[in-house]
């Protein structure tokens, strides 16, 4: 019985998928402008953001290596964040950011993770 458990949560894992995190990492690059913007679903008005160091986890939908996260800039909420990232990329902070595991809004060259949210690490 335990065996069949076990190959039961065995079988759970090996099907769910993980959507993409960063602790404590460093905004290493952000990318906008029309190049970003042409390739994006539903929207010309996108941003890329490559992150470095920290724990970092990609969703397995994100296929293109060049980039971590896309952010959708025609929404406040996407405009908020992409002004939270470029003060992380300016000052070096640490942040986490956590995707959707899901790569809807950019697919080409493998697809990007669609962000969730971002947000400062604390300071000790």
């Amino acid at each position: 019985m335990k065996s069949l458990g076990l190959f039961f949560l065995l079988a759970l894992s090996t099907f769910s998928s993980i959507a993409g995190t960063c602790k404590n990492c460093k905004v290493a690059s952000i990318g906008t402008g029309p190049y970003y913007g042409e390739e994006c679903i539903d929207t010309n008005d996108c941003a890329v953001v490559k992150v470095s160091g920290g724990n970092l986890t990609r969703a397995s939908c994100n296929g293109y290596t060049a980039w971590h996260y896309v952010l959708d800039l025609s929404t406040e909420a996407g405009k908020a964040t992409y002004s939270q990232l470029t003060v992380a990329f300016t000052t070096g902070a640490l942040v986490t950011i956590h995707g959707r595991d899901s790569c809807k809004l950019y697919k080409s060259n493998g697809g990007i993770e669609d962000l969730l949210y971002m947000y400062y690490a604390p300071k000790n």
